[in-house]
């Protein structure tokens, strides 16, 4: 019997951390976008592309220069509002070369809810490391997840040997939740450039990866409420200055773009906010019903409690 009770404990226990990953994922697709673009004479292109930086006034996007090469206004196709594509503008590119990179804008007024910026990764990753890649491969499905391992290195590039196929060129390639490198071209193994070399290049290009919530971009002096670095502000709520982890914020961002539909329908007990089976209330303030994994109502406590210690002196 006791054993019976261990076994199902560790099943469930399972369950959850397979469910928490799932939800990580989910949140990780909202900064992945879907790239359409056309060359004059030549047929369509579908690539990927993810967010680096939101500015007060627009969204920068990271992908490969061959994506939207000789296309200056190619299209974007959010995760959180699927189907409608949105005209971008190339801003910055490295034409001509295969394994070039690229940054589009788009008008912030144009964006939909629930996007969020996916952190670039500082450190090193070493050969052997499986990874996962988020992208638009020929041939599978939109916002496919797909693994690959780390296989050796071409002078600044990494090779990853796994199923990456046309159409995941521009895409992240994460390591848990942060960007480690982006697929740049796809020979007998596909090229990654790795995070480190891209934040140096969008640097040379003028671009934060980060989000700008206060809505007054880069500044020379620490904004009030400012998080300490490594550190963002969750955004759960319009207001909320609580510093997570950007994978948190990623992971409030894509709750709330979830929020009704985690609701249960017609209402229950607690009134037209009662969540589904299995969600609870986030309660990243006495307001904030948004229905969550209890494992994600506990991460907002341990947030809220830690809050004052993740702001810049």
């Amino acid at each position: 019997m006791r054993t019976g009770i261990i076994l199902l404990a560790a099943l469930l226990a399972i369950e959850t951390v397979q469910v928490a990953l799932a939800e990580d994922i989910e949140a990780l697709k909202a900064g992945v976008v879907k790239i359409r673009s056309q060359a004059e004479g030549n047929p369509r292109r579908t690539g990927t592309g993810f967010i680096v930086s939101i500015t007060p006034d627009a969204v920068v996007i990271l992908t490969a220069s061959h994506v939207i090469e000789g296309d200056a206004a190619p299209e974007v196709e959010f995760f959180t509002n699927r189907g409608t594509r949105i005209e971008a503008e190339v801003s910055n590119s490295e034409p001509g070369d295969p394994r070039g990179l690229a940054i589009l804008r788009i008008a912030r007024k144009k964006l939909p809810e629930g996007i969020v910026v996916l952190p670039l990764a500082a450190a090193r990753v070493a050969d052997g490391t499986v990874l996962k890649v988020i992208g638009f491969p020929r041939g599978g499905a939109d916002w496919s997840v797909v693994s690959a391992t780390v296989s050796g290195r071409l002078g600044r590039d990494m090779t990853l040997d796994g199923t990456i196929k046309e159409g995941n060129s521009g895409g992240p390639v994460f390591k848990g939740n942060e960007v480690v490198a982006v697929v740049t071209e796809m020979t007998e193994f596909a090229r990654a450039t790795p995070a480190a070399t891209v934040t140096e290049l969008l640097a040379n290009w003028g671009v934060v990866n980060k989000a700008s919530p206060s809505g007054a971009g880069p500044s020379t002096s620490a904004p009030a409420g400012a998080c300490v670095q490594g550190y963002v502000w969750r955004d759960a709520f319009a207001g909320d200055r609580v510093c997570v982890l950007p994978s948190v914020r990623a992971v409030a961002a894509y709750d709330n773009s979830q929020a009704e539909a985690r609701k249960q329908p017609g209402g229950g007990p607690y009134g037209p906010d009662t969540c589904r089976q299995g969600y609870v209330w986030r309660e990243a303030s006495p307001s904030d019903l948004v229905c969550v994994k209890p494992e994600t109502r506990d991460q907002t406590r341990k947030d809220n409690q830690l809050a004052p210690t993740r702001v810049a002196r």
